[in-house]
């Protein structure tokens, strides 16, 4: 698809910009209006929008000369030059960094239910801007599709290589948007479900929303990623890619947050050490077959499935503890009364007793 879009004098107006400008508006909006369903202050979420924008374009762009410093002539051109990638990594780093600063100045008291606001709409960001791969040659697999059905999107995406002849690869861009928009569905309920939800600490109601953000994004990107030709890699490291990396690293924060938490809710348990030894053997079973994949180029299919069932299985471990730092109920117009709170009043059976013998006493 042709990439320009408008033409004034010497100034070209891309599509792919033009969508990516959309998917950041996109994000901003829907923090905003989210913070606004928080009922908190929404001065925190309309500044931190425009810092969010700027912090995230300049490590997305930092990180990408990082991984791609042979295509920029320096750092400075890097920075300054308008045309070249960005990495995701990056922007999200600059985007918790906006919402940290907004905290260190006070703008507002509560960082994790600031990241529960951003999570959602950073998911819808990713699905738009995924999208403006249509119009440039990122983001294919290294999977070519042959004749036939598949080769049309969202399946496929064409690819002039090197040699100048065409190539049908897979359009792992459309299978990244079409995930981060049913990510975004997903904890757009959480959003609103886990605002009544009770948790068996009361400071644990906030900051779940971005946690499963975490997880989702991990789970997903560690086997996306590992499809693409065209992924970034850590100048010292050429085996896994940087999103790997850090996706990885994601679903272990996740998952030492909410053992932290069941522990201390439930102390230890033997239940504890088998969704740890599974998220272990798991999360070995993606390492094997990314090594697998990547010396037998033929059985992609068998790679990428057992890849696809070992995350889902680190989803479900990370769930389950999640669940067990939670009531297991909704929480009635976000109050639970003494009576019903057994953890947060042990001496609530015995007062409740005696309210009723003096009301007795008081009829009689």
């Amino acid at each position: 698809m042709n990439d320009i879009a408008f033409v004034f004098g010497n100034v070209y107006i891309h599509w792919s910009g033009i969508i990516l400008a959309l998917a950041a508006a996109c994000t901003m909006l829907m923090t905003i209006s989210l913070r606004v369903f928080q009922e908190r202050e929404v001065l925190s979420a309309v500044l931190l929008a425009p810092l969010a924008l700027v912090l995230g374009l300049f490590f997305g762009r930092l990180v990408h000369w990082y991984c791609r410093y042979e295509q920029y002539e320096g750092l400075f051109a890097a920075l300054v030059k308008l045309s070249g990638g960005f990495s995701l990594v990056g922007v999200f780093f600059g985007c918790l960094l906006a919402a940290l600063i907004l905290r260190l100045l006070r703008v507002t008291d509560n960082l994790p239910a600031l990241l529960d606001c951003l999570a959602p709409a950073g998911m819808l960001g990713i699905g738009v801007g995924r999208l403006s791969a249509l119009f440039t040659s990122v983001s294919r697999g290294k999977i070519l599709i042959g004749e036939g059905f598949f080769r049309r999107l969202p399946f496929a995406a064409e690819l002039v290589n090197t040699a100048g002849q065409t190539e049908w690869r897979f359009a792992v861009f459309c299978v990244q948007s079409i995930v981060a928009f049913a990510g975004f569905a997903f904890l757009t309920r959480v959003f609103y479900r886990t605002r009544g939800r009770a948790m068996k600490r009361e400071n644990w109601k906030d900051g779940n929303v971005f946690l499963l953000f975490l997880m989702f994004w991990g789970a997903t990107e560690v086997v996306l990623d590992s499809m693409r030709y065209d992924a970034l890699f850590l100048r010292s490291n050429g085996f896994v890619s940087m999103v790997q990396v850090v996706g990885a690293v994601s679903l272990l924060f996740v998952l030492v947050m909410y053992s932290i938490r069941s522990v201390r809710a439930n102390r230890l348990r033997i239940w504890h050490f088998v969704l740890w030894g599974l998220f272990l053997a798991l999360l070995g079973g993606v390492g094997y077959m990314e090594y697998y994949v990547q010396r037998h180029g033929d059985e992609y299919l068998l790679c990428y499935s057992v890849m696809s069932m070992c995350m889902a299985g680190i989803v479900a471990v990370i769930m389950s503890m999640y669940r067990t730092t939670a009531r297991g109920r909704e929480m009635r117009r976000g109050v639970v009364s003494a009576a019903e709170d057994p953890i947060e009043n042990d001496s609530v059976p015995e007062n409740t007793a005696g309210k009723s013998t003096a009301d007795e006493k008081t009829v009689g």
